[in-house]
């Protein structure tokens, strides 16, 4: 997954993207669908209040994490220092809706818009199709 955050830097979001686990899963029915998999993601910020969703980055996004890590010194938070899912370092979450803006075989576009702290936020997430999974 690439992400825009509108007028926030790609690579700050690094940071939130180094906790995910590496290795591959069997196929999830997030995996099936865009739409799924952002929903999952947000689900963990509002649900289970854990947000960690792994293997959901593309290779190329998970070298990139990746080269990050190793290359940010020990205790040092790394490229990314705020939540990329939440537009921030912290989260309270509402008026959460995920909307499909584009799809065709190999990518597709999903917008997650929400209000942050009563703030409204909108993301979109750029996806693509791997080994037939949406990252």
């Amino acid at each position: 997954m690439m992400l825009s955050a509108m007028g926030r830097p790609v690579w700050r979001f690094l940071l939130v993207l180094s906790l995910i686990l590496p290795g591959a899963a069997a196929q999830s029915p997030r995996d099936a669908d865009p739409m799924k998999l952002i929903t999952a993601i947000y689900r963990t910020y509002r649900i289970d209040n854990t947000p960690v969703v792994p293997n959901v980055y593309s290779r190329r996004l998970q070298a990139l994490i990746d080269t990050d890590a190793k290359n940010t010194p020990p205790g040092d938070a790394g490229t990314i220092d705020w939540d990329v899912y939440v537009d921030g370092s912290n989260w309270e979450l509402s008026n959460l809706k995920i909307t499909l803006v584009a799809r065709s075989d190999s990518g597709a576009t999903v917008q997650a818009s929400f209000d942050n702290f009563g703030k409204p936020r909108k993301l979109l997430f750029l996806l693509l199709r791997e080994e037939g999974k949406w990252r």
